[in-house]
């Protein structure tokens, strides 16, 4: 329907004027929205050919190497775009993500902290710094920013699940119990919540509430487990 019509549309107007960039650009976009990412990257790479300068183009292309599961490339795309304007600002935030996704922590701190000063206070910012800090055994720094995190966005659940592994880990039990428990509110289907939360009920000899808790867990495993088959399926 109209998704044919606007594709037979973009590609009349290419076949009319080739070398106009901002005509593939939008065939791109249009590829991206239909998730379509292989097609929409072969038209934002034929735009920045075109006209290397084009910003959008880039970041763009970038993303869709983010969402085809190629975050080394899209960290080259994303640096290529940051070439053109270094303040770019939510560019931080996507190269910051994408060092994360390969684990390179001090990469994404340092695109962080540029993206913080550019004033990009993210929640998702402030989480995965929180994240950096506790794989590097910094506990009041994670939960620093863990807390920060949610100053943002009060319903991120996963900076909760964190807040309360790391007031854990500094002996703050009950504490921790109200974050994980939080966690599990804000998102009923949290599966570390409820697992961390069950071993925590465990360990503190409240069997009974552990148990129904690891029991949640596994259905939620298995429900997880069910939708991720069905993507793969799709995805072939």
């Amino acid at each position: 329907g109209e998704f044919l019509a606007a594709e037979q549309n973009y590609q009349e107007a290419i076949r009319l004027r080739p070398a106009f960039a901002e005509i593939h650009y939008n065939l791109g976009y249009l590829y991206q929205q239909q998730g379509l990412y292989a097609d929409a990257a072969s038209q934002y790479r034929q735009a920045v050919g075109l006209k290397p300068d084009f910003l959008q183009a880039l970041a763009n292309l970038g993303l869709v190497h983010d969402l085809q599961h190629n975050p080394g490339e899209a960290i080259r795309t994303y640096n290529r775009a940051l070439e053109v304007n270094p303040d770019e600002g939510p560019l931080y935030v996507r190269l910051g993500k994408s060092h994360m996704k390969l684990s390179a922590h001090e990469a994404a701190r340092e695109v962080y902290r540029r993206a913080l000063e550019l004033g990009m206070e993210r929640a998702q910012v402030y989480h995965d710094l929180g994240v950096i800090s506790e794989t590097g055994g910094q506990l009041e720094a994670a939960r620093s920013y863990y807390h920060q995190a949610l100053l943002k966005d009060p319903d991120h659940a996963e900076s909760y699940h964190r807040l309360g592994s790391v007031t854990e880990a500094l002996g703050q039990q009950e504490q921790a119990v109200a974050y994980f428990e939080e966690a599990t509110r804000r998102d009923p289907e949290h599966t570390g919540a409820h697992y961390a939360l069950a071993q925590l009920y465990l360990r503190k000899g409240n069997i009974e509430e552990g148990q129904r808790l690891m029991e949640v867990f596994t259905r939620l495993k298995e429900y997880e487990g069910r939708l991720q088959g069905r993507r793969r399926a799709v995805e072939q």
